[in-house]
């Protein structure tokens, strides 16, 4: 309850289109919308994903109706949950935005980003205990072992790099010039 207390979530109908939900999420910094019927019941969320997904297939954000772009009938919670509840969820599901319903109307939305790293490290990491330094602290090389990063070169386009991260349904991309040197980082958000 206390993630979602005072809440005022961002939600938009199922008519509106990609791009008013793309610009209200960007004017509140925000992960996600909500996507509601015309009596304010969940029918769907959209993130940045979707939006990735939506720019790979080369779909106009102008005329796309959220209903056809946002996940449908997503995980819901409510507020009487615990964390663990919604962290469960979000890593069973691979998703990062979990609604919160009460009396079948919309409460808020829990992201990843709004637990903190005690919660995530119990609940993701614990098999890793061991393997940490004296000061319980992980090293990076223990989370970025074995990972090969999704990389497109400066020339790409923003289609190309989404169609990659939706291949490989990754949040990121990292941009490099032709030596292979970092140049900067494309995610769901910039999309």
């Amino acid at each position: 309850t206390y993630i979602v207390k005072d809440q005022s979530p961002l939600v938009r109908p199922a008519h509106a289109t990609v791009e008013n939900a793309c610009q209200a999420m960007f004017k509140r910094v925000a992960g996600s919308t909500l996507v509601s019927d015309d009596q304010r019941h969940l029918v769907g969320i959209f993130t940045g994903r979707d939006a990735v997904r939506l720019l790979a297939q080369s779909k106009d954000a102008g005329r796309t109706r959220l209903a056809e772009a946002m996940t449908a009938n997503p995980v819901t919670i409510t507020p009487k949950d615990h964390a663990i509840d919604a962290l469960r969820s979000m890593s069973e599901g691979n998703f990062r935005h979990v609604p919160v319903i009460e009396g079948g109307r919309i409460s808020g939305v829990v992201s990843l980003g709004d637990f903190k790293g005690m919660e995530i490290e119990e609940f993701l990491w614990p098999h890793v205990r061991n393997a940490t330094e004296t000061n319980g602290n992980r090293l990076i090389a223990q989370i970025v072992h074995d990972q090969t990063p999704l990389m497109c070169g400066e020339d790409e386009t923003v289609q190309q790099a989404c169609q990659l991260m939706s291949e490989s349904n990754a949040g990121s991309v990292v941009i490099v010039d032709d030596q292979k040197r970092l140049s900067g980082i494309f995610t769901g958000r910039d999309a």
